[in-house]
């Protein structure tokens, strides 16, 4: 398990909101915490220029309005 894999799992929601709006968070990580029980992480990794199109599938679904608003423009949304 690397670095970012724990992190991602970590406790404090600040450490998971640092990892969701940075740009340099790989691809794979945006979409494990696009799952994230928190919609504010979850809205965050919406924002995120670089979350990818498997991510933002699963966003565009989120049960949170703001979270889906953001997802709309996003722009990897297609």
């Amino acid at each position: 398990m690397s670095i970012l894999d724990k992190l991602a799992d970590d406790k404090s929601k600040n450490v998971r909101e640092m990892l969701a709006q940075n740009p340099s968070t790989p691809a794979k990580i945006l979409i494990k915490i696009s799952d994230d029980t928190n919609r504010d992480i979850r809205q965050i990794v919406a924002q995120n220029p670089n979350t990818p199109l498997k991510a933002l599938e699963k966003l565009a679904d989120d049960e949170d309005d703001d979270v889906r608003y953001f997802t709309a423009y996003n722009p990897n949304t297609l």
